[in-house]
């Protein structure tokens, strides 16, 4: 998978987490904490 084919899939738009791309092109899920969450708010 690549970055074209990650932003034309729907289903993963939306996602409560980051993702990135490892070297292979699998998907790579990063969820947000609360802490990270509350500092970008302000």
């Amino acid at each position: 998978m690549n970055w074209a084919e990650v932003i034309a899939e729907k289903t993963l738009r939306d996602l409560p987490c980051e993702i990135e791309l490892d070297r292979y092109g699998n998907i790579v899920r990063d969820p947000v904490s609360v802490q990270f969450g509350r500092r970008d708010a302000r």
